[in-house]
């Protein structure tokens, strides 16, 4: 495994993306795209429905065709490469559920040796170490010899990653990789998945609608935003962080209902204030309390004004729980809080 980081494992040069309509007609989605992936780095490619990231995800796997531009791989043109060289370059693992019937865990995940066997070939000493590494490497040894469909819809996607491990290329592509999943689940594919781009520098590259666990768990992201009055979608790049502080995340997914709050890194309902509260303490009470006062429809401050409804004063964690009071009357639950507040 290489320990380079700052190699361009993935490239495009002024990229046009769509559909060939026919008859010299184009529907371009989006052009001019200059983007780089580096070994060793997880990129999340985020954007709203119909936005174009499936249609790049395609593209760059060679499953469309580009409408214009360049896409390098390793530094060398995409279309160069014959089909069986590019499946040693990068693998791909589709939104899918697997389905599979009686095929073992061992014979799916040696499949990603294809590339290197051909469909009859017999696995050799080299073939057996790299499929026995990605079963490892994805925790998924214990399932070497139970079939597919015995499995969790978690533990089948574990081994489709170890399939692109066993694979062995530079670069995995990931459409939607948690789509099937439960919470526990999604969280634990994007800790695999930023596990691996770092312990073996490959170049990972997902699309997703986790946009918390992106923006938490990617190096990059590369945001599809809104289409502009031609049509087009423009894609911004750049480190979580700097897409929120700069406001490009927030006003990619702006929409009426609900809004992207910078200051949390969360998605919150978009509702007329009915009244305001003052909210005195700070912490975790303070989070959560301020979660339930906006949810129903409060805004929350800081400072006291005349349009102050009421004082809501935090006490910290108490021998019983957690305790509010207003005025002189003390509560020990969030419900009973909210009760209460309806009244002012």
């Amino acid at each position: 495994m290489s320990n380079i980081t700052t190699n361009n494992i993935l490239a495009t040069q002024n990229l046009s993306i769509g559909y060939d309509k026919g008859k010299k007609r184009e529907k371009t989605i989006a052009r001019d795209l200059t983007l780089k992936l580096h070994a060793g780095e997880f990129v999340c490619l985020l954007g709203a429905n119909g936005s174009g990231k499936s249609t790049l995800m395609r593209t760059i796997a060679k499953v469309q065709p580009a409408l214009a531009g360049k896409i390098l791989l390793d530094g060398a043109p995409i279309h160069q490469f014959k089909p069986s060289h590019i499946a040693q370059k990068l693998s791909l693992v589709l939104t899918d559920r697997v389905t599979i019937g009686n095929l073992s865990v061992y014979t799916l995940v040696s499949l990603g040796r294809v590339p290197y066997t051909g469909w009859l070939g017999k696995l050799t000493n080299r073939d057996k170490e790299m499929v026995d590494w990605a079963l490892h490497e994805t925790e998924t040894t214990q399932f070497a010899h139970r079939n597919i469909d015995q499995l969790s819809d978690g533990e089948r996607q574990k081994v489709m990653i170890a399939r692109a491990l066993a694979q062995d290329t530079s670069l995995i592509l990931l459409d939607e990789p948690t789509a099937h999943l439960d919470l526990p689940n999604r969280v634990m594919i994007f800790k695999l998945l930023r596990k691996l781009a770092k312990q073996t520098h490959k170049a990972i590259l997902l699309t997703t609608h986790e946009l918390d666990l992106a923006l938490q768990a990617a190096d990059s992201i590369w945001l599809m935003g809104k289409k502009s009055v031609q049509g087009l979608c423009n894609i911004a790049t750049g480190t979580p962080e700097d897409l929120v502080l700069n406001g490009v995340f927030e006003k990619a997914f702006q929409k009426d209902g609900f809004y992207f709050d910078k200051h949390t890194g969360a998605f919150k309902i978009n509702e007329s204030a009915r009244k305001k509260i003052r909210l005195l303490g700070k912490g975790i009470q303070a989070f959560w309390t301020q979660r339930a006062l906006e949810r129903e429809g409060y805004a929350v401050v800081d400072t006291n004004n005349d349009n102050v409804a009421c004082e809501v004063v935090l006490l910290g964690k108490q021998p019983t729980g957690y305790g509010w009071q207003i005025n002189d009357q003390v509560y020990d639950s969030v419900a009973q809080l909210l009760k209460e507040i309806a009244f002012f």
